[in-house]
């Protein structure tokens, strides 16, 4: 787009709309945002559910999109189709998507920060019209080093003009740093800093979300937004726990006594009533005694109930 000038009071007075809401208090059109975490933290399954979320018309942790028809792209610089497709049926189970409302590209020929990245991206979103683009992760979807203030700044003023012509939200997937840590070897909390590379990365979004690991479970997690230039946002501070492999995404963590097999076998019980134990062990992947001692964990509790017959059945209360 040709660059331009606009006159202040002009701008003020004109009657341009706010850009629309596509998850109130989460995500609308034109949106920036940055989302950080550690390697094997989850970030992508995150990004794959809000693009699931979006593109399926599902609450993202209770907060629903806005009616009507939501398209996504998805660059995806790391896996294949066939990691995608396994990917998509297992959160499929729980958040099915439409046809012609979620389209990956996976592992792009062109950089994005060079011209024909750029190019391409543009030739796909004329497709697609997206109303959110998920680029997933920066490191392997640029050329140079993500340090490096140049590339990183060829890097987002692709996305600008991407953003500019199409009107999507972008949400980019990156890593943090290697932890710092004090005298004590106590690691120091940099909260919106932990971001790895050019300080570009951090002053281009609205709102950067930041992931990390929330106690001894790799499955749980504290999602964040210390930054967000617009003002609150629901993501502020929201804990998680991983359902996987099968159904595949996040939860809202509640009750504190519930560990990642419960909540798992929780998931597969709402898309599967009437289960027996030999499916739950064969869903979440883990040994007959901690499925066993799980499920009367959750009866105790109140959360399932069993069949009289055989073999017993599960289903939730």
């Amino acid at each position: 787009l040709p660059d331009q000038l606009y006159e202040s009071l002009a701008l003020v007075e004109s009657d341009m709309e706010d850009a629309p809401a596509l998850i109130p208090g989460v995500l609308s059109r034109e949106d920036k945002i940055i989302c950080v975490a550690a390697p094997k933290v989850g970030k992508s399954i995150l990004a794959a559910q809000l693009a699931s979320c979006l593109a399926g018309g599902h609450a993202f942790f209770g907060h629903v999109p806005v009616p009507g028809p939501h398209r996504v792209l998805y660059v995806a610089g790391e896996g294949d189709p066939h990691g995608l497709r396994s990917r998509g049926r297992r959160m499929g189970l729980v958040l099915p998507v439409p046809e012609d409302r979620l389209w990956y590209w996976p592992t792009p020929t062109y950089p994005l920060n060079t011209s024909g990245g750029l190019a391409q991206l543009l030739a796909f979103a004329r497709d697609i019209s997206p109303d959110l683009t998920i680029i997933d992760p920066i490191y392997a979807l640029m050329t140079g080093s993500m340090r490096d203030d140049e590339k990183a700044g060829d890097f987002v003023r692709n996305i600008n003009r991407f953003q500019a012509e199409t009107g999507s939200a972008v949400v980019i997937i990156h890593h943090t740093h290697r932890p710092v840590k004090d005298k004590d070897g106590d690691r120091i909390d940099e909260d919106d800093e932990a971001y790895f590379g050019s300080v570009v990365w951090a002053a281009w979004p609205k709102a950067l979300w930041l992931m990390r690991k929330d106690g001894q479970s790799r499955h749980s997690v504290m999602l964040s937004c210390g930054t967000n230039r617009d003002g609150p946002n629901a993501m502020e501070r929201v804990g998680l726990m991983m359902s996987e492999p099968k159904p595949l995404l996040f939860v809202p963590r509640g009750d504190a006594r519930l560990g990642p097999t419960c909540i798992t076998m929780l998931e597969a019980l709402k898309v599967q009533s009437d289960m027996t134990q030999a499916d739950l062990v064969e869903w979440t992947e883990r040994p007959v005694s901690t499925v066993s001692e799980g499920l009367g964990q959750m009866e105790g509790l109140g959360l399932v109930k069993r069949t009289t017959g055989r073999p017993e059945k599960w289903s939730v209360t």
